[in-house]
């Protein structure tokens, strides 16, 4: 069984090892931390590509009854990506950076230690449009895991 931390902290590690491929060390950010956008670079000057990842438990079913300590609960949630790429560049910025997202959770089981898993189903992809010197774009991730209590 898994509790919500325990899938936070396997969903936040796989996006790390995913996202450091495709934006470096310092290019995307997690639930509740401070950040500042990478500054531009080059001549004309580009702002560089950035992800802020968020994770959204969003439904619980009890899937089994019994007593305290026997009941069985689907949670389900989203890992919701918000991609931050350049404008004036196209769409591969934010392609490439989807698509290592899509690699790493598209049904995807990430596995922890014992009965400690988080099921990945499906991606899902939203262009959001031109925002400030933005292009956005938002990926959503769906997974369930099984919690007891």
């Amino acid at each position: 069984m898994t509790t919500p931390n325990q899938a936070k902290e396997l969903i936040y590690a796989r996006a790390e090892t995913a996202l450091t491929a495709v934006v470096g060390a310092t290019g995307y950010v997690f639930d509740n931390e401070r950040f500042t956008p990478p500054p531009p670079v080059g001549d004309p000057p580009v702002s560089p590509a950035w992800v802020r990842v968020r994770v959204d438990e969003s439904l619980s079913l009890q899937s089994t009854l019994g007593g305290v300590g026997n009941r069985r609960f689907e949670r389900q949630g989203t890992a919701v990506f918000e991609i931050s790429a350049p404008t004036d560049f196209g769409t591969v910025a934010a392609d490439a950076i989807v698509k290592a997202i899509r690699d790493a959770f598209e049904g995807v089981t990430v596995p922890g230690v014992g009965e400690i898993a988080v099921y990945f189903t499906n991606c899902q992809v939203l262009n959001l449009g031109i925002e400030g010197p933005s292009w956005r774009v938002n990926a959503l991730a769906s997974f369930w895991f099984e919690d007891r209590k």
